[in-house]
């Protein structure tokens, strides 16, 4: 990489982010860096008459441009991906998780690491093989880190013998990635930090495998919100991978404080971080519908998170929802000045009670998955409903009918029931004596 101390202020401009060169010129101020492209080697000067050629830069300095391969000619195997935990660590491929404050971020990836450094697992996700991990704090220092894993530790009944030379943490205020203003000496621009370095080391010493980066918007020094520079920072993180053998490079991510329904729009910050990410997933406190649907008090149901897809696109689509109760565990640690010592959270897998079995929660499923059906009905092809008494002025709906075509199609409703009908009735009606339907006609709307 062509540091600030190499900058020409005359000529092109080239500096190298992890074998991707950034090139036409440095950056004005505020406008971030150039896209990263491959750049051939510069054209010859021409001197002028009498003066000797310049001496060119040499052709292993500059990155080419990929010879293209013949796939008719591509006739060995394909080496598998190199899964280590389910579908959330693969080798070569960035991840990560997003959630709101408390809601269990770091207390499920300490477990999930842990899995992976054992070689067994501790939240029922496959283990594929064992690896190092190591976890990289931004924010919690030595000792409060050292509580979380001890809880962890303690509830599944770890011992520290079985992750001797296999689980490591760094704490640490380096930065992956930053932005610089320009200076005399400097263009400015977004930069490389010493985090880079630090890491790929590390990992190098340490055989590991697995890199969590917790949070993200602390490992690095960029603006959160411009796309372009959280780009940098995953390519920078991409990078850090290919230098290592693919270590998975992974983040925790604080979620967007609006609400949005869509996993991967609860990002907060710029979304190229999402779209840089392959294995991307978000964690979600069960709604009180969730809960209604499932019989459970709300005592309990506040201590329960779901697992979300915000992104995951290497991956077969996995019906099977994810759940997690967050659980306080009692550290023994208490003093004569502190005689209650630290509960500190953990997570254990949590399955909800078996639906099938039981008619009344069937039913309130059925009724639930119905009126979302509805309402993403109505978003894809949903019309304005003419004028007529007792329909709200400018409402948005769908036809009876047209509803429960849909409801049959995504397997809400069964088509092979002989009274497929007499269920549309009846779920229909139980969400219009609950008020969360209107009916007119042949028209149907979700109430506000």
């Amino acid at each position: 990489m062509i540091g600030r101390d190499e900058w020409q202020p005359e000529g092109d401009m080239v500096w190298m982010q992890g074998g991707v060169a950034y090139v036409d010129g440095p950056p004005e101020p505020g406008d971030g860096a150039p896209a990263p492209v491959y750049q051939a080697p510069a054209r010859a000067q021409q001197p002028a008459a009498g003066q000797p050629m310049a001496e060119q830069p040499q052709l292993d300095q500059w990155p080419t441009f990929p010879e293209p391969f013949d796939v008719g000619l591509d006739l060995d195997q394909i080496p598998p991906r190199e899964w280590l935990l389910g579908n959330t660590f693969c080798k070569h491929f960035l991840s990560g998780l997003s959630g709101r404050g408390g809601s269990g971020k770091t207390a499920l990836r300490i477990a999930q690491l842990m899995s992976v450094a054992l070689g067994r697992s501790l939240t029922g996700e496959h283990v594929w093989r064992q690896a190092n991990v190591m976890i990289v704090s931004f924010e919690d220092g030595r000792n409060e880190l050292r509580r979380r894993v001890r809880a962890c530790m303690r509830h599944h009944k770890v011992k520290a013998s079985e992750l001797l030379g296999k689980f490591f943490i760094l704490i640490t205020n380096a930065k992956i990635a930053s932005f610089e203003l320009p200076s005399k000496d400097f263009p400015g621009g977004l930069l490389e930090g010493p985090l880079y370095s630090e890491l790929v080391q590390e990992i190098k010493k340490r055989n590991i495998e697995i890199v969590c980066l917790d949070p993200f918007v602390k490992s690095h020094g960029v603006k959160e919100g411009d796309n372009q520079q959280i780009d940098f920072v995953m390519n920078t993180l991409s990078a850090v991978s290919e230098n290592t053998g693919g270590c998975v490079m992974d983040s925790l991510h604080h979620e967007n404080k609006a609400r949005h329904e869509d996993a991967a729009d609860r990002d907060r910050g710029a979304s190229s971080r999402v779209d840089a990410g392959r294995l991307m997933y978000s964690l979600v406190p069960m709604s009180k519908g969730d809960a209604d649907t499932l019989g459970l008090l709300p005592q309990d149901a506040k201590y329960l998170v779901r697992l979300d897809r915000a992104k995951v696109n290497i991956a077969a689509p996995d019906d099977n929802t994810m759940w997690f109760r967050l659980v306080g565990v009692e550290l023994d640690n208490a003093t004569e000045k502190y005689p209650a010592g630290d509960t500190v959270q953990t997570v254990e897998r949590w399955q909800p009670p078996n639906i099938s079995n039981n008619s009344s929660l069937r039913k309130l499923t059925q009724k639930a998955l119905a009126l979302r059906e509805l309402h993403n009905l109505v978003v894809d092809i949903g019309e304005a409903i003419p004028m007529m008494k007792g329909v709200p002025f400018g409402v948005r709906g769908t036809t009876l009918e047209r509803w429960k075509e849909h409801l049959i199609r995504v397997g809400v409703l069964d088509s092979t029931d002989p009274d497929v009908r007499k269920r549309f009735w009846e779920v229909r009606t139980r969400l219009r004596t609950d008020q969360l339907i209107g009916i007119n006609g042949e028209y149907v709307w979700a109430s506000a």
